[in-house]
């Protein structure tokens, strides 16, 4: 993921980098120094188009523009679900800008799970089950839940010879001091996740997996 800002040329505005730098212990968290008339972190309502800028550190979805972005789909229908009314592409990615600049992608908004109102991130909970010695990987998903709308359900891979289950879980979460809401409210046991050929997770196999045997 690069974020640009322009510089203008001779000719032309032409795309660069801006101030990138990454210590060896940001190397995967962090992406670019950004300018923010070509990246922000917003929220906002899409049935009105509007949204404001967040803080430093808050979670918002992630709007970029710029010179070298695609002008839309050949599908024009799907035009006006990605771009604000000003041109601004709304990526679906979740994220936050530090107070130092530092651009760090959390999540797909589609892979949010809203509980009793609140937004709990998927790779929050998934990065908490990669730190049991019995989780080989996993993938968090939400699904419908009666009172509270949704609530977490975990996908998980053993590691060669051990075991896990809910319990298990739960006390991994409570032992790390991880909010209870956050903490997966099911646990199902595979041997391997569903991908796409680009080795990306398929969630929404899972969430139809779930439905089905529920």
């Amino acid at each position: 993921w690069v974020t640009t800002s322009t510089s203008t040329g001779r000719d032309r505005a032409t795309p660069r980098l801006d101030g990138y730098r990454a210590t060896r212990d940001r190397l995967f968290d962090t992406i670019a120094k950004t300018k923010t008339r070509n990246l922000a972190v917003l929220t906002g309502d899409v049935h009105t188009s509007w949204a404001w800028d967040l803080p430093p550190g808050a979670d918002g979805e992630i709007w970029s523009i710029g010179p070298e972005q695609f002008v839309g789909y050949l599908d024009a229908r799907l035009d006006e679900a990605a771009f604000s009314d000003d041109g601004w592409f709304k990526t679906g990615d979740i994220g936050n800008v530090d107070p130092d600049g530092f651009l760090t992608i959390t999540d797909r908004k589609k892979d949010i799970i809203i509980r009793g109102g609140e937004n709990i991130s998927s790779k929050e909970v998934e990065d908490i089950l990669a730190r049991h010695p019995s989780v080989m990987e996993s993938a968090v998903v939400g699904i419908p839940d009666p009172r509270y709308g949704e609530k977490v359900c975990a996908f998980v891979i053993p590691r060669a010879g051990a075991s896990i289950d809910l319990d298990a879980v739960r006390a991994h979460f409570a032992e790390a001091g991880v909010a209870r809401q956050k903490t997966p409210e099911r646990v199902e046991v595979i041997s391997e996740l569903p991908r796409t050929l680009a080795g990306k997770v398929k969630k929404y196999e899972l969430r139809d997996r779930v439905g089905e045997s529920a």
